[in-house]
Order: C-alpha cells, then structure tokens, then sequence
C-alpha cells in the first residue's frame, strides 16, 4: 500500500486557503480528519472502506498523531499568528472560547484561555504535545522550555517531508508540488480572512509583550524555519514556472 501523507494542520496559518488546493489536486483521495477530536476521527477514517483509496491526509491533531506517516506542514509568524487567533475568536460568537474573549481583556486571554494555543501552541503541535484547538492539557505537559522547541525543531527539519511559511504562500506550494509530484496548475482563492475592521498590529506594546513572552519558543523556531525555508525553497525554485500559480481573489 501506497504511504499515506498527512498535513499537519497548525490554526491560523491559511488553512482554509489550502484545504481548497488540496481538494482541487487530490479530489476524493483527500481526507479531512474533523478538529474536535482528531484521535477519534483518524480511527474511524481508518476503519472505513475509503481508506484505501485516502492520498492525502489534513489532520488536525500534533505530531504523536501522525504515527510515522510523510508530514507536511504550514507555518505562520508566532505574533501575527496568535493576533489573527484573537480577533478571530472575538468575532465568532459560537467558538467556545468567545465568552471567556468577550469578557476579558486581551492579556488575561492570552495567559489564562483554556486552550494551549497561546503558549507555544506551534512548537507543541510539532512536538507531541498538544496546542490545538480545545486541547486543554498537553501530552507529556512536564516537557518544557528547551526540550520543547528541541523536539519541535527535529520533527520540522528532520522529519517532515517539506513544510511552508504563510508570508510565503506561493512558494509554499511550489515546494509542495515538487516533493508530491502534482500535475496540475494552482488556482486558489484566498479565504476566511481576518475582519477587515482588525488592522495588523492592533495588540497596544503589553499585549504584544505578552503575546512575545508566551511565545518565545514559537518564536525562536519560526526564525529558523524563515532560513530552512529558503534553503528548501531555493532546491526547487528553478524547475517551475512561476507563473503556472494564479492568485485570484483579494
């Protein structure tokens, strides 16, 4: 049987966006493990007929889950990140952190939301160790600081398959296309945006402390990824045409 590919799905880093690529090039081989319970949801995908026929797997879920299958994945800038996670928790009413947002400044949700996303929630994602949506505890939660981003950084740069920054979308998919072997050109239109009413940059300098400081391992491997990136990125640059990708939409 063909080895099966998973995208780790990080939040906030253009998964809508992408979800529709995938879908255009893998049709029904494509598989989208719902986020409310990703360990359950992979069972039960693969206990179903289909599974077989399954190319591409989107799963949101961390690293523990993906059990020796190719890895792909998608970063996002720690900061503009967990901005974009903010407003976008602030202005959807049925997200099951909007009360606790709704009733409280900014700072006290960074530090004291029930979730792990703010804390890191990147390096534990790629670690094992939880961060994604409604995960409240994390898997080996004594891990800290240093062992953290060691393993998330082995697992980024060692062990998947290729990875993509969002600043850099479209050459994103030009490493995706090559390391998959896609044959068709992309088309996408960009989705799920922020509000337009949120500016980048709105957190005030405490927030964004505050962001920084909970973040500082995120941080720490995103710089490094910027660098691997473009190492990557520079390996397959010139057997594309660049202007095979089309952006429509705004």
């Amino acid at each position: 049987m063909k080895k099966k590919t998973f995208f780790l799905h990080i939040p906030k880093t253009a998964g809508s966006t992408l979800r529709a690529v995938f879908k255009r090039n893998y049709g029904d081989a494509f598989e989208l493990i719902p986020g409310n319970d990703p360990v359950d949801g992979l069972t039960k995908a693969k206990e179903s007929n289909s599974w077989k026929r399954k190319e591409l797997i989107w799963l949101h879920g961390d690293w523990e889950s993906c059990n020796g299958a190719d890895v792909l994945t998608m970063l996002r800038e720690p900061i503009a990140r967990m901005e974009s996670f903010y407003y976008y928790v602030k202005s959807q009413p049925d997200h099951y952190l909007h009360k606790f947002c709704a009733e409280n400044d900014a700072i006290r949700f960074f530090e004291e939301a029930e979730t792990l996303e703010t804390h890191n929630g990147q390096c534990r994602i790629l670690a094992g160790y939880g961060g994604y949506h409604g995960m409240n505890a994390g898997r080996n939660d004594e891990v800290r600081g240093q062992e953290l981003l060691n393993v998330a950084r082995k697992n980024l740069f060692e062990q998947t398959i290729a990875f993509g920054l969002q600043s850099r979308f479209v050459d994103s998919l030009m490493v995706f296309e090559k390391k998959l072997n896609w044959q068709r050109g992309i088309k996408f239109n960009t989705v799920n945006k922020r509000a337009s009413s949120y500016k980048t940059s709105s957190l005030n300098k405490k927030e964004l402390d505050c962001v920084k400081r909970l973040n500082a391992l995120d941080i720490e491997l995103y710089e490094e990824a910027e660098e691997q990136f473009q190492e990557q990125f520079d390996k397959v640059k010139s057997t594309f045409r660049i202007m095979k990708y089309k952006l429509t939409g705004r």
